[in-house]
């Protein structure tokens, strides 16, 4: 199992946690829309990096340029 460095989203603001929530549900090709957004707008950061982490693990730790980092 891939160890996920999520310290380095701690040090990402919010608007770009949820920027990459957004991605991986398109990779995913989960339906999400306005409501989701709404709903996950107002966490904070940890709750955003646990939605963060769960997608990452759904979506099998996938080979994403911009994601590798936090591998």
């Amino acid at each position: 199992m891939i160890k996920l460095k999520t310290y380095k989203l701690q040090r990402d603001n919010k608007s770009r946690i949820i920027q990459q929530i957004e991605w991986l549900k398109t990779y995913l090709e989960d339906d999400f829309d306005c409501d989701f957004m709404k709903a996950i707008f107002p966490l904070k950061k940890p709750d955003l990096i646990k939605i963060w982490v769960e997608l990452v693990i759904r979506a099998g730790f996938p080979e994403l340029d911009w994601i590798l980092i936090y591998y």
